[in-house]
């Protein structure tokens, strides 16, 4: 081991860091993540080193999982990754800025369950720019967590103050990303369905498909199945009315399939 970190550090000292960089990219690609960090540890401060270093413990970690390691290796592996994605974010060229932020963001949120750093963080964003529409999605989300939470306690006073935040922050969102994201809507479906909002769900599901017409019919179907069998009829018939007016045939396949 201790071998191959000089040969590492050689090797990285010798180089132009684009080459440095280039090659890492090629170890990371080839699943050699270990010798990837080992080599860009001696690359340097600069935003493309953080960036790949930070990548680089990511997609290791994602080789554990797929590959059944314990949960603790894949949490200390995601860790080490969270100082490097912090510090290139920092560094970020202003046109790479959101795209940093974006994978920040679901580390910390979606690998290392962290909502409340994400908070601090898209909070402290939105002090200086109010209309970023990343840093308010990434609120988003952290606030649906408060919300679950909220609801598994059962706690109504929080449950309400966290869905106004949350949806809020969606919304406000929805409105600073490009109309291409349908991401805020996918979290607002989730979150009018998980409230007991049918109507608002259906909504949700709706401008998803309107969007990205290339979506499956699957969400909003059982939408209609479930609305229909709470008796909720208006939601439940605007879900099917939406599927009738786009395919005909595939409400009539779906239909002819069910038991």
């Amino acid at each position: 081991m201790l071998t191959t970190i000089v040969l590492a550090s050689l090797v990285t000292l010798s180089l132009p860091q684009e080459d440095v960089l280039a090659e890492a990219r090629n170890l990371i690609e080839s699943q050699q993540f270990a010798d990837a960090v080992t080599l860009l540890e001696g690359a340097g401060e600069e935003f493309e080193v953080a960036l790949n270093m930070g990548r680089a413990y990511v997609a290791w970690a994602n080789e554990l999982a797929a590959g059944g390691a314990p949960p603790e290796d894949i949490q200390v592996t995601l860790a080490d990754a969270k100082p490097f994605l912090a510090k290139a974010l920092d560094r970020a060229p202003e046109d790479q800025t959101d795209a940093i932020l974006a994978e920040l963001g679901q580390l910390l949120l979606y690998g290392l369950g962290d909502a409340e750093s994400v908070k601090e963080l898209t909070t402290r964003i939105l002090e200086e720019d109010s209309e970023n529409g990343e840093a308010l999605y990434l609120r988003g989300c952290a606030g649906t967590l408060d919300f679950w939470n909220a609801f598994q306690a059962q706690d109504e006073s929080r449950i309400e103050a966290a869905y106004r935040r949350c949806e809020a922050d969606l919304l406000a969102a929805d409105q600073n990303l490009p109309r291409a994201r349908v991401q805020p809507w996918e979290q607002l479906a989730w979150l009018y369905e998980t409230r007991g909002e049918p109507t608002k769900a259906v909504d949700a599901r709706i401008i998803i498909i309107d969007r990205n017409p290339e979506s499956s019919f699957d969400e909003l179907y059982r939408l209609s199945l479930r609305y229909s069998y709470d008796r909720r009829f208006e939601a439940s018939g605007k879900a099917l009315e939406k599927i009738v007016s786009l395919s005909a045939r595939e409400l009539t396949t779906r239909i002819r399939n069910e038991d």
